[in-house]
């Protein structure tokens, strides 16, 4: 699950309340918090939390997915539909 330092920040300043160790645990930590927030955001709607994790919930809430982001969300849920 990889977030920017910035997101990594906000996560932890402004959800979590403490630094949260730079570790494989830690990072998963990060992006779980990180997604539900996203999904608490986005009124659960999968498919827009997903783009917003990767195109920026602020882009997507003013210009909506862009093409590369809807590529993104698609392979994300193809591999999901898979198993991985």
């Amino acid at each position: 699950l990889q977030v920017l330092p910035v997101t990594r920040g906000y996560v932890e300043h402004q959800l979590i309340g403490h630094k949260v160790p730079r570790s494989t645990s830690g990072n998963i930590r990060i992006g779980v918090v990180y997604l539900r927030q996203l999904l608490r955001e986005f009124r659960w709607d999968r498919d827009r939390a997903l783009a917003a994790w990767y195109q920026g919930p602020a882009s997507v809430r003013h210009h909506g997915p862009l093409a590369s982001t809807k590529l993104f969300v698609s392979n994300v849920l193809a591999l999901r539909g898979r198993g991985v």
